[in-house]
């Protein structure tokens, strides 16, 4: 019980939290299409590289039916190859989010590799 007219303490300053980084990303570019020729070219360079090193990786583990199915349903492109594209695509042109025409452009690319073999 308060004893009338005793003096309370005031609460004592509590410092501010200090903040700490848990997370952080930058794309360093947009997910707007390429603007000039150059950056273009150096997109569909990209492109290219990535299909076919996910292409070389998944050729030799795949299975002779697996490497039949990948031609005959062609324009399709199994899942998990697709999102190996995405991801490194996405990794190597420093993109969180690829635009509609890029991942056009990546399975179109993918599949001219396939067919030079």
């Amino acid at each position: 019980m308060r004893r009338q007219g005793a003096r309370r303490d005031a609460p004592a300053a509590k410092a501010p939290p200090s903040s700490v980084l848990a997370w952080s990303t930058s794309s360093g570019r947009s997910s707007q299409p390429a603007s000039s020729a150059e950056d273009r070219l150096e997109e569909r360079r990209a492109l290219e590289e990535v299909c076919r090193q996910v292409y070389g990786a998944w050729l030799p583990a795949a299975s002779p039916i697996a490497q039949r199915d990948l031609a005959m349903h062609r324009p399709h492109i199994p899942g998990d190859i697709d999102r190996a594209l995405l991801m490194d695509a996405s990794d190597r042109l420093g993109i969180y989010e690829l635009d509609e025409a890029t991942r056009t452009a990546l399975r179109q690319i993918f599949w001219q590799v396939v067919t030079e073999g």
